[in-house]
């Protein structure tokens, strides 16, 4: 954490993976994304997503158990 706090560029973090995904912003305002586990998908099922990058956000569209997510930050 002590990384990427060194530097305001970071604006976002995604990782994965947790059986149930998560979202938080941590103290320094970094919005960190862990993604949803595929081993815990029904069969049939699926567990990605697409990311759009944007000036003021970065948006993660989700398929299936994958939760869609909108990270929203301040320009600095």
């Amino acid at each position: 954490m002590n990384l990427m706090h060194r530097y305001s560029c970071v604006k976002a973090v995604l990782a994965g993976h947790d059986h149930k995904g998560g979202y938080s912003i941590d103290s320094h305002g970094v919005r960190h994304r862990v993604l949803e586990a595929a081993l815990e998908c029904p069969p049939g099922t699926d567990a990605f997503g697409s990311v759009y990058v944007y000036d003021d956000r970065i948006s993660l569209v989700g398929t299936d158990r994958m939760a869609n997510t909108d990270m929203h930050f301040d320009h600095q």
